[in-house]
């Protein structure tokens, strides 16, 4: 005969076991796709030491990634405040923004695109604005949901707080190689 002890040791061993199974199981069914966190490196930024208006930024997702429009996307923009900022380091600028120039899927669940930052000045466009190895952007919902897991659900929107990042350059080779 078993000892009451026993059985209720054994019952609740039992009961954690499916509560686990079942936590799991609820957590692989309703996972969302989405951008990942700064902790998780979900973007990362690495200016280009030969041109210092080029940049590319490294998009990582929480699940695996079919094919996107490439040719649509800018996924970020600057921020107002960072505009500002821009302001005191280029001269006579009046607006400053940011052309895709190439976007490509990199793994199954990382997007890389190149980005030449341009700016509006007083004399016209000028592709010689110059970026710090800090930023700071915004990433545009829009172009986040044209990304899309392999069962075809957009990236989940981010909220405004976690739209805003602040980038630090991870390209510390500070000599041109080509």
């Amino acid at each position: 005969m078993m000892c009451p002890y026993k059985k209720l040791f054994f019952a609740s061993i039992v009961s954690m076991g499916i509560l686990s199974l079942s936590m799991m199981h609820s957590a692989l069914s309703n996972d969302e796709f989405r951008l990942l966190s700064d902790k998780q490196n979900g973007i990362v930024f690495m200016k280009d030491p030969c041109a210092k208006n080029a940049f590319s930024l490294i998009f990582s997702f929480s699940q695996d990634i079919e094919e996107f429009p490439s040719s649509e996307m800018a996924m970020v923009s600057f921020t107002k405040s960072y505009q500002d900022v821009l302001a005191t380091y280029n001269e006579g600028l009046r607006y400053c923004y940011l052309e895709a120039a190439k976007a490509e899927k990199i793994g199954n669940r990382q997007v890389k695109i190149t980005y030449l930052a341009k700016k509006v000045s007083e004399d016209g466009e000028d592709p010689s604005l110059t970026i710090p190895d800090q930023m700071e952007v915004v990433v545009v919902a829009e172009d986040l949901a044209k990304i899309k897991d392999l069962e075809g659900r957009s990236a989940e929107p981010l909220n405004g707080a976690e739209s805003i990042r602040t980038l630090i350059n991870v390209n510390t080779e500070s000599t041109c190689s080509k």
